[in-house]
């Protein structure tokens, strides 16, 4: 008798296929999460140089910054960042909170920031800022990215009643919510 030939693959050669497409699928997920979280950042970062570009047109305009407490009124209908910025045209990107201090001796010194990890940095990914204030002693904060090496909830890891506004963006709903 002969030898019979099968036209099917063994459970050796399925087994090794599986395995090669599992690790090709593993690799493709670790490489979109990575990809999304670094679009993530750079959506939040140009959200913060949008307001920044705001706030030295107001200056240029008013030869003051403007003093607000909430990102969603200045910049609504009215607010005072709404004639720089079309109204319903801003997008904050994904979940986050919004940070904005305001030199309260001469009104001529502001930092705008953001959390990169969520509402407060609860995933402690850090926060970005922008604005003249770098380095000012009274505004705590000497550099544009800040690392979150623990549990901060605000730019400065101290109290955020410090800044004049302290608001939170919410992706889903693309909304202004009081922090």
């Amino acid at each position: 008798m002969g030898k019979k030939f099968y036209k099917a693959f063994t459970l050796i050669e399925m087994l090794i296929v599986m395995g090669i497409i599992m690790i090709l699928i593993g690799v493709g997920v670790a490489g979109t999460r990575y990809a999304l979280d670094s679009a993530n950042k750079i959506k939040l970062q140009n959200s913060v140089e949008n307001l920044n570009q705001a706030m030295l047109s107001y200056y240029a305009d008013e030869r003051e910054y403007p003093a607000f407490t909430n990102f969603g009124t200045a910049l609504d209908t009215g607010g005072e960042l709404n004639k720089y910025m079309e109204t319903g045209e801003f997008d904050g990107g994904a979940d986050s909170t919004y940070y904005y201090w305001l030199d309260s001796v001469d009104e001529q010194t502001f930092l705008v920031c953001v959390s990169l990890g969520g509402q407060d940095d609860e995933k402690t990914k850090g926060f970005y800022c922008n604005g003249n204030g770098f380095g000012v002693s009274y505004s705590g904060i000497e550099d544009q990215n800040i690392e979150n090496t623990g549990a901060m909830t605000d730019p400065l890891g101290t109290d955020p009643t410090q800044f004049d506004a302290v608001t939170d963006w919410t992706n889903e709903d693309n909304v202004w919510e009081a922090a």
